[in-house]
């Protein structure tokens, strides 16, 4: 089976975590990902200020196609860049027509608006966004940190970027292949966490590291997405508190 093949765009301030983060784990599920620049391969400059290569420009890109997914990223000048140009109109327009993916994050998905891409789908953004994103009625607007409606998927901020490109993966080689992608700070447990639960790993994380470094960012019915943070960075000992707090963990 061919590998699948992305399409990241890159424009001066993007966004650099919603930029190196899904092409990180698109690569590490051996999906094939050129990084464009939308101005040409000349190094662009993020939005705080680092520079990332492009491994080709849109204009060569273009003529590698199709690709199963393009990937737009955040930042408020990397997304009006993207939303004023006729270039990515062009490349949005072929991919909604070839029915491929498109998957825009934070500030990302203005883009979507501004060039008519996927009216009348659910489109998450971020919050400060949302207003803009909305304007006109043309989509339906979730609260969800990441939301897939048919082939737009979108979702909030930076620090949801690892969420976004799991999606990326599961939508394009399966959950299999996204399970298997989970970063170190992020594990799934097949349980609801109340408050009495999030009390539990507290405790467990007291008994694993000697005092409470735990932080449950994500909470979801069924399968549960969590960040624990703690001082070491240490995988056993986040597995050895859920252990400690009877929370069912496999292997």
């Amino acid at each position: 089976m061919a590998s699948k093949r992305a399409l990241v765009i890159l424009a001066k301030g993007a966004e650099e975590m919603e930029t190196v983060i899904p092409v990180d784990i698109m690569r590490r599920a051996g999906i094939k990902v050129t990084v464009v620049g939308l101005a040409g391969k000349d190094p662009v400059q993020g939005s705080r200020d680092v520079v990332i290569c492009p491994d080709a420009s849109l204009k060569d890109a273009k003529r590698e196609g199709p690709y199963d997914v393009v990937v737009l990223p955040g930042g408020n000048l990397g997304a009006q860049n993207l939303s004023e140009s006729a270039a990515m109109k062009e490349i949005l327009k072929e991919q909604e027509k070839q029915k491929g993916l498109i998957a825009a994050i934070c500030a990302g998905s203005t883009a979507l608006l501004a060039h008519e891409i996927g009216f009348g789908s659910k489109v998450t953004t971020h919050p400060l966004a949302k207003d803009k994103t909305m304007n006109g009625s043309h989509y339906t607007y979730p609260e969800n940190r990441v939301e897939k409606d048919g082939l737009i998927l979108t979702s909030r901020r930076p620090g949801i970027s690892f969420e976004f490109a799991l999606a990326i993966v599961e939508a394009l080689s399966g959950k299999e292949v996204a399970d298997q992608l989970h970063p170190f700070h992020v594990i799934r447990i097949n349980k609801m966490l109340s408050c009495a639960g999030t009390d539990r790993l507290q405790t467990g994380m007291r008994g694993a590291c000697g005092k409470p470094q735990g932080m449950v960012a994500r909470v979801h019915i069924g399968q549960v997405i969590m960040s624990i943070r703690t001082k070491l960075q240490n995988k056993e000992h986040v597995i050895e508190a859920l252990r400690r707090a009877k929370f069912k963990f496999p292997g």
